[in-house]
């Protein structure tokens, strides 16, 4: 007897203690692996701060901020560009303290892109915000800042 059972595979982006680029990477490679395996659509879910978990505890102590909405595009764009199967991006919490969160200028803008690129399945136009350097560094110097802390520790 053969079933015709199909898998979907739930990707969370960035868990507690992520740097935001590995944030980024991580999803991407769990989304090849997952199309790999057999899973016939993907579903990333970036974090979103909850009432009396350990994720709002480390929020409001200034020591985790869920994902710039910027890395959710650079996902969507990567991943969308080589992957057969759909992906959706959960769009849940965007533009909200507690969630995903660019700046005031484009928070809905790309909010109702990714909606529009989940729709089509299709990629997201880019576009530029003032805020998207401060992102770029945050990826690019996220690590340096957490190996550097280690080797100044061992002395």
């Amino acid at each position: 007897m053969k079933c015709d059972v199909r898998a979907k595979a739930y990707l969370f982006v960035k868990p507690i203690l992520t740097s935001e680029k590995d944030a980024i990477e991580e999803a991407v490679s769990s989304a090849f692996y997952a199309e790999s395996a057999g899973a016939s659509r993907i579903s990333f879910c970036p974090a979103t701060i909850h009432k009396d978990t350990l994720m709002e505890l480390l929020w409001k102590k200034g020591s985790y901020q869920p994902p710039w909405i910027w890395s959710v595009m650079e996902i969507i764009q990567r991943v969308r560009s080589e992957v057969k199967i759909p992906i959706i991006m959960d769009t849940a919490g965007f533009g909200s303290s507690r969630g995903p969160y660019n700046c005031k200028k484009c928070n809905s803008k790309l909010k109702a892109m990714i909606i529009e690129s989940n729709l089509h399945q299709s990629l997201p136009e880019t576009i530029e915000c003032e805020c998207k350097s401060r992102w770029k560094a945050e990826v690019d110097y996220s690590n340096v800042t957490r190996s550097t802390t280690r080797l100044s520790r061992k002395k």
